[in-house]
């Protein structure tokens, strides 16, 4: 489970960055470009995110590094299984 502290330290850190949501969960530990928007109820943890991209209302991104122009639509899930990356793998929610 994500300690809850990093979420306050990320409230705390992009409390004047009026291009993030108050309403959005963003952990301290994301790496977000100044020039990026991150719309209401996203929650965001351990992710990084480019330039002039911005994330809609109600997604989920996690251990994601999203690149510059990306436009991710509204109740998105990114990188939410915990699979490994060094080789082929299929994930099923059945």
């Amino acid at each position: 489970m994500f300690p809850i502290a990093h979420f306050i330290k990320g409230i705390f850190k992009n409390l004047f960055n009026p291009k993030i949501s108050v309403l959005s969960l963003v952990s301290a530990n994301n790496i977000i470009d100044p020039r990026a928007v991150i719309y209401r109820m996203v929650k965001m943890k351990s992710s990084t995110i480019g330039r002039y991209s911005y994330v809609a209302n109600n997604s989920d991104v996690e251990c994601a590094d999203i690149g510059q122009f990306c436009s991710i639509s509204d109740h998105c899930r990114i990188g939410m299984s915990g699979h490994t990356l060094s080789q082929l793998s299929v994930y099923s929610e059945n």
